[in-house]
């Protein structure tokens, strides 16, 4: 998986980024790094994000209700990660990195 990041302006959830959950040689990191103030919680899903019949389920991380940049990650296997902002002022850059073999 290349670097994604996404700059978002607005509040809401943001749409999903798929992971490949088949990747067992490294775990999957991500940060949030806000202009000015914001509320937002990055989540996980288990569920099939390429199938369109299915609503993925968001699940917490141990950013929640964040009001500061913050950074974590997982090594357990999940399908996407997201970040849902509750309230917004400025820019929030939302970065997804996930290890292993190129």
């Amino acid at each position: 998986m290349k670097r994604v990041v996404q700059t978002h302006t607005t509040t809401g959830a943001k749409p999903w980024v798929p992971v490949d959950f088949n990747n067992a040689n490294g775990g999957v990191s991500f940060a949030a790094d806000i202009s000015a103030t914001a509320t937002y919680s990055i989540e996980v899903t288990y569920d099939d994000l390429y199938d369109a019949s299915v609503t993925p389920t968001a699940f917490p991380t141990t950013v929640a209700a964040a009001t500061a940049d913050a950074a974590t990650g997982t090594q357990l296997p999940v399908s996407g990660v997201r970040v849902n902002i509750a309230a917004l002022t400025g820019n929030l850059k939302f970065t997804v990195l996930q290890g292993g073999l190129v």
